[in-house]
């Protein structure tokens, strides 16, 4: 049996000590890489509990341990086949994998676990600036020995490591431990802070800082923060500090996991990122004396699913909200004239014309007439209107909150006025006209369709009316 290893459970304090102690090590030790590599083995079966921690690097199409714990069955550079074993997988992966039995597991290499006595393992792939490099592996003689608590533990830690493994290849010549310290701790993208039970900050590092646009005095004093700086919720909405997920864990002793938060500043595009927050206890506390948050920048994708988006809803050629758009928005405003009592006007428009100039001038003339159209009726309407584009010279106006059903026959006309004035096209005048068909909620329908139906029909009425 195996599974991804996902570990949001939290851990002890006996373990958040020995993390703790792990990194000081690493920054402090006068080491070379040979010596990280077994420190890495060692700390990770201790962390675990584990009779066996090894750690190997990718060599092609093989993994090649470079370094294994005191007493180890597991001998150094021993090669594992990427394509058939657990250590393979994990790395292609990019995630923690678990291997609960190795005799029902076939993901792992059983011939090398059965040979050491093995039965179940923890792989964990090592990655540092986007490279998969290496994969820390810890193996036990039991089966089921790996727990989820131990998952989160090389959770923690992962970066770390793999960031230690890179740092001692390149700076192994370095020995101060302070200096050594911050290129490791620095060298992780992701943002991490820890607090007290308090609330009060413990650490946090460069990472931190860049992504929140704060100075560590400002992350822990909010009253230092500069005017403007606030974060928010996906809908805009103010996300006040005590719902932060760090308070939330802090408060309640749970983890949370994937919470999109933007973070704004007072100079340039909101920030968004996605937030962990995970609790540490202590003893036998149910509550987390401790707890750390770490977040990643995700502004580039929220961008691309904002144009994504954009682009779902809305006309290419004019800008304007296209039919889908204009049916929500519709309906949102139904909702809303239900409780409140309130007309809408749905107006129906088709010009008349339109396909001479496309006939006559080609469609890049028609194209343009189409979008100065559509800019003048926008300039007419209030900006709790919709003007909408529906399929090539159709349009429609949604008008919430009217105070006369009457309000509707005067905005078309107004947009009936628009649309006439000439378009000028290379330099030569063009004229359209505007058939336009309205109705009006509650008296003519009581849904979205039944009120867009109502206006096209309208809308064909009065062109059939004006062609006699």
């Amino acid at each position: 049996m195996g599974s991804a290893a996902d570990g949001t459970g939290p851990i002890d304090f006996e373990r958040l000590a020995a993390i703790v102690d792990i990194a000081t090590e690493i920054a402090s030790a006068d080491l070379d890489l040979q010596r990280v590599i077994d420190l890495i083995a060692e700390d990770a079966k201790r962390l675990t509990r584990a009779d066996i921690g090894a750690v190997g690097l990718v060599d092609d199409i093989e993994v090649v341990v470079y370094g294994t714990s005191s007493g180890s069955d597991f001998h150094k550079y021993t090669r594992i086949d990427i394509e058939a074993s657990l250590s393979g997988a994990a790395l292609k992966m990019g995630q923690i994998l678990r291997c609960h039995d190795a005799e029902s597991d076939q993901r792992i290499d059983r011939e090398l676990l059965a040979r050491m006595g093995m039965r179940s393992a923890l792989s964990v792939p090592l990655v540092f600036d986007g490279q998969v490099f290496g994969v820390a592996n810890v193996l036990s003689r039991t089966a089921y020995a790996f727990t989820d608590a131990d998952v989160h533990t090389l959770q923690l830690i992962a970066g770390l490591l793999a960031a230690a493994v890179a740092h001692a290849a390149e700076y192994q010549a370095r020995r101060e431990s302070e200096e050594r310290y911050r290129a490791i701790i620095s060298s992780l993208q992701e943002g991490i802070i820890s607090y007290d039970a308090s609330g009060d900050l413990r650490s946090c590092n460069d990472s931190a800082e860049r992504i929140l646009g704060l100075t560590r005095e400002q992350i822990a004093h909010p009253k230092l923060r500069p005017a403007g700086w606030q974060t928010v919720k996906e809908n805009g909405d103010s996300f006040p500090q005590e719902e932060w997920p760090i308070s939330v864990t802090l408060r309640t002793g749970e983890a949370q996991s994937n919470v999109i938060m933007g973070i704004v500043k007072p100079i340039g595009p909101t920030t968004w990122i996605t937030v962990n927050a995970y609790p540490m206890l202590g003893g036998d506390s149910e509550r987390p004396n401790e707890a750390v948050t770490s977040f990643a920048d995700i502004t580039s994708l929220k961008e691309s699913q904002h144009r994504l988006l954009h682009m779902a809803q809305h006309d290419g050629l004019t800008g304007l909200p296209n039919r889908s758009l204009l049916t929500d928005r519709l309906e949102q405003a139904i909702k809303r004239a239900r409780r409140y009592n309130e007309l809408i006007g749905v107006l129906y428009i088709d010009l008349d014309g339109f396909k001479n100039v496309n006939d006559t001038r080609g469609h890049a003339a028609g194209d343009e007439l189409l979008r100065t159209v559509a800019k003048r009726m926008t300039s007419i309407v209030r900006p709790s209107d919709t003007v909408a584009r529906l399929a090539g010279d159709e349009f429609a106006v949604l008008l919430p909150a009217l105070a006369e059903p009457s309000d509707a026959a005067h905005v078309g006309e107004k947009l009936r006025e628009a649309v006439g004035r000439p378009v000028e096209l290379f330099g030569e005048p063009f004229h359209v006209q505007a058939s336009v068909g309205i109705a009006v909620y509650p008296n003519e329908g009581e849904t979205s369709a039944e009120l867009l139906e109502r206006a096209d029909a309208a809308m064909y009425r009065d062109k059939f009316a004006r062609a006699r």
